[in-house]
């Protein structure tokens, strides 16, 4: 079964200070486990499912699958001490969102309920959820929330980034609250091919049941008092209509970003593009947008910056001679969109100076980003972009971006701060033979930019760039007082291996591209 990768790191910065308040989960899942009850049905004398139920109330309602007890002749359940309870009836919540409720007699004293969650539940919470195999063991898989919506021909439901098989038929969703938010059916996991839960609105909308005397509530409610974490947690209001919005929208986004990126010819390709920009600014003026990964935009890179205080959108329009038109922008973390538009004004800026311009936002000198890195000096903080530029059919470019903020905010690309033996340049471009595969890394913890050396293949080539290779040594700089300097041969200076240049790159928070041995990145022509 294929995983969905939906939203998986959306809140991965805020869910520390969420683990922080509660309860030990080692504890928790003790007591969920007294809750747990095995469903065993037959039919005609003969077995017809096996799932997991879980007690949630003091008259002792047991919640299940409906599917597992469906037409079945007699039902047998067994609590966590080992003994048998005779169910009396069974309420069917919702046949689409295949969710039941068993009565038995009462609720025996040696056992615990849980409660179904009053409290709001946002996409990022963890979650986890505990079932009963049929051997009697307890199985635990943890995990997050990721998608918050309703579901066409079901109901309100819950996507989760979690493992699961089928002994979790009917088992519960919990919050590490240990109240209990859904259900999951296996039948409804085969449809959707997700991990998907029912969510316990199915009940707690049904008027007709009211809970009664929870034995497990919630561990401790979560106090904020830090007045920006209380203005933070409020802009994660996204249960059911904000993320719902950039959800349905991101289909379509991803539609056009296929479109911009492959589409026949560069006058579909500028269609696409037209279409896709108010829109995805749409996207991003939802409430909270700084949280959605957009992971389906794979032809965009998305880097956040190691602070967390920024991301950047950078991607590319292919022109059908070679050339390229670059694109981006930097959302800032705040709790309303606050965006800032990458203009490229690479072509308009002359050869020989592009390596000794301080630019803006709207004098960008375009590139695709797919690594990012934070040095400091004092309190002045320097964001190192590694970036790729398709340039032309006869040549390509990688470049060192510096990237640093005005004490109003505004972005400022290049700081003369990269020194060699003869100059001191506000950004590097390595320019190289189109069909070279070049290396340009961040060795984030040597704080070390390493590149291939690059030479001409004929010694009569000195000069023309555009035909230049890489010799098989490496270059680098290092980050020293503020300052990037420059050296030769990395391997003789540096205490360092080939596998810290095979280790992963930042692209979109996936590892690299590793196109050869030196593990270059070059994405896709």
């Amino acid at each position: 079964m294929k995983k969905s990768a939906y939203l998986i790191l959306i809140l991965l910065f805020l869910i520390p200070s969420v683990y922080g308040q509660q309860e030990d989960l080692s504890q928790l899942y003790e007591k969920v486990k007294k809750a747990l009850v095995s469903v065993s049905t037959f039919k005609d004398g003969s077995l017809q499912h096996t799932g997991t139920g879980i007690f949630i109330s003091s008259t002792g309602k047991i919640l299940t699958a409906n599917h597992l007890v469906n037409h079945s002749d007699s039902i047998r359940v067994k609590g966590f001490d080992g003994k048998q309870y005779r169910i009396v009836s069974v309420e069917v919540v919702s046949e689409e969102g295949d969710m039941a409720l068993l009565q038995t007699v009462a609720l025996p004293m040696q056992l615990s309920a849980v409660s179904l969650s009053e409290s709001v539940f946002y996409e990022g919470d963890p979650a986890f959820s505990i079932c009963v195999n049929e051997k009697g063991e307890f199985l635990v898989s943890e995990g997050y929330v990721s998608v918050i919506r309703r579901f066409e021909g079901v109901g309100p439901g819950i996507l989760t980034a979690m493992h699961l098989d089928q002994n979790f038929d009917g088992a519960p969703l919990l919050n590490n609250f240990g109240e209990v938010i859904g259900m999951f059916s296996y039948p409804l996991i085969e449809r959707f091919d997700k991990f998907f839960a029912v969510s316990i609105k199915l009940i707690t909308e049904n008027q007709s049941y009211k809970p009664k005397d929870y034995t497990i509530t919630r561990v401790t409610e979560q106090k904020i008092t830090d007045k920006a974490e209380l203005k933070n947690q409020k802009i994660i209001e996204k249960e059911g209509l904000n993320f719902d919005s950039i959800y349905i929208i991101e289909p379509k986004l991803k539609a056009l970003g296929d479109s911009i990126k492959d589409a026949w010819n560069e006058y579909a390709r500028m269609d696409a593009l037209t279409d896709f920009i108010p829109l995805f600014v749409k996207a991003l003026k939802v409430r909270g947008s700084y949280y959605y990964s957009f992971n389906h935009l794979d032809f965009m890179y998305k880097l956040v910056a190691p602070d967390n205080s920024f991301r950047l959108f950078s991607w590319t329009l292919r022109f059908d001679d070679g050339t390229y038109r670059y694109y981006g922008a930097i959302q800032y973390n705040s709790i309303n969109l606050k965006l800032l538009p990458l203009y490229d004004y690479s072509h308009m800026i002359p050869y020989d100076i592009v390596e000794d311009t301080i630019l803006s936002n709207e004098s960008w000198f375009g590139a695709q980003y797919y690594d990012i890195g934070m040095f400091k000096k004092g309190k002045k903080k320097f964001y190192v972009l590694l970036g790729w530029d398709g340039n032309n059919y006869i040549s390509s470019k990688k470049i060192i971006e510096l990237l640093t903020f005005d004490e109003n905010g505004n972005a400022v690309f290049g700081a003369p701060v990269f020194q060699d033996t003869t100059r001191t340049r506000t950004r590097v471009v390595l320019q190289y033979n189109k069909d070279a595969v070049v290396a340009l890394k961040l060795i984030h913890s040597k704080n070390l930019i390493v590149f291939d050396n690059l030479v001409p293949p004929v010694k009569d080539d000195a000069g023309k760039v555009w035909t230049y290779l890489p010799d098989g040594s490496y270059n680098y700089f290092k980050f020293s007082k503020g300052k990037f300097i420059f050296h030769e041969d990395v391997f003789k200076n540096e205490k360092i291996t080939q596998e810290d240049l095979n280790e992963s790159d930042n692209i979109s928070g996936k590892p690299g591209k590793k196109n050869d041995s030196k593990s270059g990145i070059l994405p896709p022509k």
